[in-house]
Order: C-alpha cells, then structure tokens, then sequence
C-alpha cells in the first residue's frame, strides 16, 4: 500500500501519528508523499514530538524525524526502521 501512496504525490491520504500512549495518536493528512518523507497536516504540530511513527493504515508504520515544524504542517523525513 505505501508505494500507491509514494506514486500518487497529490493526493491527499489520512494517517495516524503514534505517541507514547497508542490510544492517545493524532490524526493527521499526507501531503505530497515521497519515499524520503512527506508534509504532514495536524491540528497542534507543538504536540508532536520530534520522532515519532506514522501509521499509513493498520498495521503498517513508518518511522519519521521533524525536520520542520509550523503552527499545522510537519515537514518529515522516514527513518530506517
């Protein structure tokens, strides 16, 4: 499923970001996906940790670095898992 995601940039895909807390995760929009990461649209960006796992559908997550951060987009870069 996440290369349909990588090879459809402009599409726009529902993820989760995992927390600590599995049941406290963010929901969160895939904005212009590559193999090397993907802008990411949350609520708070603030509450979001620096690294963390994004869960692309059940069962299936990346691991993901911040490299940028505004009020509501996360610039990411995925992490060797």
């Amino acid at each position: 499923m996440t290369e349909a995601w990588f090879s459809a940039k402009r599409q726009v895909h529902r993820a989760r970001i995992i927390l600590d807390d599995p049941a406290a995760g963010l929901s969160c929009e895939v904005h212009n996906g590559s193999r090397a990461g993907a802008t990411l649209r949350v609520n708070r960006a603030a509450d979001v940790p620096t690294t963390f796992d994004l869960e692309m559908q059940p069962g299936e997550t990346l691991s993901c670095r911040v490299v940028r951060r505004s009020r509501i987009d996360l610039s990411v870069r995925f992490q060797p898992g």
